[in-house]
């Protein structure tokens, strides 16, 4: 999902200067419906009309921003980080046995069958 963030404007001396909102300022997209557009652009703009939004938002006369950032990927570790991870930790403690078959199998698909053994799937 997509953060959407709407910043409400007024004019003050020609210049658009940031006012307190009139209620919630964020909402969730898929991913899906801004993989095309850049963030901080004025294509980001029209996400201010998204189903999602505040009807507030939707209403808002004056100027404004509104832009998204993509949530965060999980953290977690790919198959071959970890395969590379228990390959350091069995060599150091087997020798180099574990460290060549983990070599071998790094950039397929594999799976740990036990006895220090990986097998590919």
């Amino acid at each position: 999902m997509a953060k959407v963030t709407f910043r409400p404007q007024a004019w003050q001396n020609d210049y658009a200067i940031e006012v307190d909102p009139e209620g919630p300022t964020t909402w969730q997209v898929p991913d899906k419906e801004v993989k095309n557009i850049k963030p901080h652009s004025l294509e980001s703009d029209a996400l201010r009309e998204h189903k999602n939004a505040p009807q507030w938002v939707k209403d808002w006369g004056g100027p404004f921003e509104c832009d998204f950032e993509l949530d965060e990927p999980n953290p977690t570790k790919s198959a071959d980080e970890l395969i590379r991870e228990i390959a350091d930790c069995l060599a150091e403690a087997s020798g180099d046995f574990i460290e060549k078959i983990a070599n071998k199998t790094l950039s397929k698909r594999h799976k740990y069958v036990g006895d220090s053994m990986f097998e590919e799937v």
